[in-house]
């Protein structure tokens, strides 16, 4: 499947509140090789300022590249590649690990993180819900933010929500659709009296279909 051209994807804008029509944000460096290459079935979030653009399938193969998007600057960042395979179909999350710390970009899949100050990838290991175990391997899911009234009853700190996706892809690749879970997990900190946050993954209960 070959992406769009790059009059066709880029970074584009649009209001909310007047419903105006969308328009391309070009780089200023949209040519350079630091710009990212044309791609689908890749992720992106927004940290302070700066979109990150991470893996996606380009012309053929994967990617485990990350760039950023200086929305002040309008201009590309190439910065530290993924460790591990490169991935199509991932997804990328900006949640804060500890209630003072940085925001810092998740990533299911391998379990790594981001972090903007030092431009390194981390890797941490939660551990399994005791009775579900861990969320099984898929690809172009859900992996969102996750904020919980203070008052709640739980242990931990939620800090994402992970759902969904595909589990058994398509025989067709990506002219079709596999087989996809009916699932969704909370990633929560148990733990931050160390450098590295302590993590375990919830299973939530999914009502209906």
């Amino acid at each position: 499947m070959a992406p769009l051209d790059r009059f066709q994807a880029g970074i584009w804008k649009a209001s909310l509140d007047t419903l105006d029509t969308p328009k391309r944000l070009p780089a200023v460096n949209d040519d350079s090789d630091v710009a990212p290459v044309l791609r689908s079935y890749h992720a992106s979030a927004l940290v302070r300022g700066k979109l990150y653009i991470h893996a996606g399938c380009p012309a053929s193969g994967r990617l485990a590249t990350l760039h950023a998007y200086d929305l002040a600057t309008h201009t590309w960042y190439k910065i530290a590649d993924a460790p591990a395979q490169p991935r199509g179909g991932t997804a990328i999350s900006a949640v804060s690990l500890t209630p003072d710390s940085e925001l810092v970009l998740i990533r299911f899949g391998g379990n790594f993180y981001y972090m903007p100050s030092t431009n390194t990838w981390l890797t941490v290991y939660p551990a399994p819900d005791p009775e579900h175990g861990f969320p099984g391997a898929r690809s172009v899911h859900g992996l969102v933010p996750f904020v919980i009234r203070t008052n709640a009853t739980l242990e931990g700190i939620p800090v994402a929500l992970l759902h969904h996706g595909e589990r058994d892809a398509s025989s067709v690749g990506h002219a079709g659709a596999g087989v996809f879970w009916n699932d969704a997990w909370l990633l929560v900190v148990t733990s931050t009296s160390t450098s590295t946050p302590s993590l375990e993954w919830k299973k939530l209960r999914v009502e209906g279909t």
